[in-house]
């Protein structure tokens, strides 16, 4: 079960079902909040944009940048 006031790290399983593998006290799901936040950036889990899915989108790095819809290395904002 969820809980409410936590970041809910969530994996797609088989069929597309939606599987909560992790719970966390951080308040944003972005790698800088949780650079901010811990000192450093997760390198336990993969931080992908919530709109696109993509771990090289500029707006998985930061929660405020826009969401670029791609793939792409190298892209300006992105950690990748």
């Amino acid at each position: 079960m969820m809980k409410k006031g936590t970041l809910n790290i969530v994996m797609t399983g088989t069929g597309g079902r939606s599987i909560l593998t992790q719970q966390s006290n951080l308040k944003c799901w972005c790698q800088e909040c949780c650079k901010r936040e811990t000192g450093h950036y997760n390198a336990t889990r993969v931080v992908v944009c919530p709109d696109c899915g993509n771990k090289r989108c500029p707006r998985a790095t930061n929660h405020e940048l826009e969401c670029s819809g791609s793939n792409k290395p190298g892209q300006e904002g992105s950690i990748y």
